[in-house]
């Protein structure tokens, strides 16, 4: 199931077709372009792999993007509906693929995330690059990072190029930017309005980025799959404070997603600062018998889950305590704590085996004698 809406809702930067078309002067070969946030390791013909290394996803809005938007069907009605018409027209959507590796910085992995995806053109080869940006405040910089991102693109579509001796040449590069935020942005999605008024033409770097702004969309004006819809719905309540807004649980779309599309985005719910007894509600006021009893026995899950974890962090964090509360008798008692012994106790899991240390760092006549109770 595909939403679309008849408004025009695309961001403010306006990248065309042929702005793609001139851009790219290599002749006709296997076209790609990447959209998202990895780039493709070869390209036209085969070169060693000049990797970027993926970083770690810690944010529940992180992995909703990158799960939703990983799959194709997801990211093609996204492009499709969010690019400009001429351009989305010019690509061959059913060659779209995912690419592995990230472009981001590593100290903004907390604030942001991206995806890359090649996608065969008409006219050459070109990258689609999608920036996925969640910090609460605007960055008036993004132009800059984004350009940074896109060097990183190129920089190793160079060394690809150099390893299989082809002949020197960079893809143009289409950036688009998400942004999850509570306020909408006045940034222009245009480069050269940094360098300021009177700046040189022809000294002045300069592209556009599409800017797809949650904030400024409408629950209702959002596009896409079923699923890219539940998500970026989600993504706006979240950043507005209204997670459980009723938008957010379209029966209709839910039933018209896949169980992992729903699933995903409940579980994404559940992770955030909600009434949950509100949350179980919502659940439970659903008017189709078998999607409620799907996302009542998921809460049920979770619940246990949320328990399990629970029971087990505080385990985890007794075992820490025990430990430390050993060393740190024998300290007081002996002094310094060989390195070697310390690491033995550290070592130690059961809870059991830890109560009977503490008893004998407490009553041990020597470190030695101590040290002779950990084998036993």
């Amino acid at each position: 199931m595909e939403v679309r809406s008849n408004g025009d809702l695309r961001g403010h930067g306006r990248v065309s077709a042929d702005f793609f078309a001139q851009l790219i002067t290599q002749p006709r070969r296997e076209s790609r372009i990447l959209v998202g946030g990895r780039l493709r390791c070869e390209f036209g013909a085969p070169a060693p792999c000049i990797a970027m290394a993926e970083h770690p996803v810690h944010q529940p809005n992180d992995k909703l993007f990158r799960s939703t938007f990983s799959e194709l069907e997801n990211a093609v009605a996204f492009f499709q509906n969010y690019l400009a018409a001429d351009l989305v027209t010019s690509l061959d959507w059913s060659t779209l693929r995912q690419q592995p590796g990230s472009f981001i910085d590593s100290e903004l992995t907390g604030s942001e995330s991206d995806l890359l995806f090649s996608v065969s053109s008409e006219s050459g080869e070109a990258f689609i690059y999608i920036l996925f940006e969640h910090q609460s405040r605007e960055d008036p910089w993004m132009a800059l990072r984004l350009l940074s991102y896109m060097v990183k693109i190129w920089e190793r579509q160079r060394a690809n190029n150099l390893a299989s001796k082809q002949k020197p040449f960079l893809s143009p590069i289409i950036p688009v930017v998400l942004a999850q935020s509570s306020e909408p942005w006045r940034t222009e999605p245009r480069f050269s309005p940094l360098f300021g008024q009177g700046a040189s033409p022809a000294h002045t770097p300069d592209f556009t980025f599409e800017l797809i702004q949650l904030v400024s969309l409408g629950y209702e004006e959002m596009r896409g799959s079923a699923a890219g819809v539940l998500s970026m719905r989600a993504l706006r309540a979240d950043a507005l404070g209204e997670l459980l807004h009723a938008m957010v649980f379209d029966e209709i779309l839910l039933l018209s997603a896949s169980e992992s599309a729903v699933e995903r985005l409940f579980r994404y719910i559940s992770a955030r600062d909600i009434d949950r007894n509100a949350f179980r509600e919502t659940l439970n006021s659903f008017h189709n018998k078998n999607l409620k009893e799907k996302a009542m026995t998921l809460a049920e899950q979770w619940r246990q889950e949320g328990m399990e974890e629970g029971m087990e962090k505080g385990r985890e964090e007794g075992r820490e305590q025990a430990q430390q509360s050993v060393i740190d008798v024998l300290e007081v008692r002996y002094g310094r704590v060989p390195e070697g012994l310390a690491e033995k106790i550290q070592r130690e899991r059961s809870l059991a085996k830890l109560r009977s240390l503490l008893l004998h760092a407490l009553k041990s006549p020597s470190l030695e004698d101590f040290a002779s109770h950990i084998e036993a």
